[in-house]
């Protein structure tokens, strides 16, 4: 049985509250394990929190403004004026590889080379590595939702018994 919910207190429940007790559906890890092994995506438990500590950095909100910074710029200067162009020349163009292009421009990946020979393998001193990141997750998710099983019989907020 699939339960789609979108109750804050439920949803909090499930993700923080009773974290242990809703682990990753099976059918999700095995379609994926062999793409994404055991990352943080197919983690639960003790194996995710350590690797949610290990991409903290990722999640810190200085690097994400870090990253918004390059992400405008390079909106307002290379991806608006060639939409706006393909609009004025009424051409049809194939969104979803212009924004592939946008996300791995070679500007960009001769950045992320740059800063690899240069930080010394930081990742958290890499800027355009982690906003090349950042933008391929925003433009193409790695799942559209988030799967979860009940380990044991449970009792949500709202009074819904699973």
């Amino acid at each position: 049985m699939v339960v789609c919910i979108k109750d804050p207190s439920n949803v909090k429940h499930i993700l923080k509250t009773r974290f242990n007790n809703y682990h990753k559906e099976r059918t999700v890890i095995e379609a994926f394990s062999d793409l994404f092994g055991k990352a943080l995506f197919l983690s639960d438990g003790a194996e995710w929190k350590s690797q949610r500590q290990i991409l903290q950095h990722c999640f810190d909100p200085k690097e994400f403004h870090a990253y918004t910074s390059i992400v405008e710029e390079e909106l307002l200067s290379r991806l608006v004026p060639f939409l706006s162009n393909a609009e004025k020349t009424a051409s049809t163009i194939d969104l979803q590889d212009i924004l592939r292009r946008f996300t791995f421009d070679s500007n960009v990946e001769k950045e992320i080379v740059r800063e690899i020979r240069e930080k010394d393998g930081r990742l958290s001193d890499m800027v355009y590595m982690h906003a090349s990141i950042y933008e391929s997750l925003r433009l193409f998710p790695p799942f559209p939702d988030d799967s979860k099983e009940a380990v044991d019989d449970n009792v949500w907020p709202d009074g819904t018994k699973v």
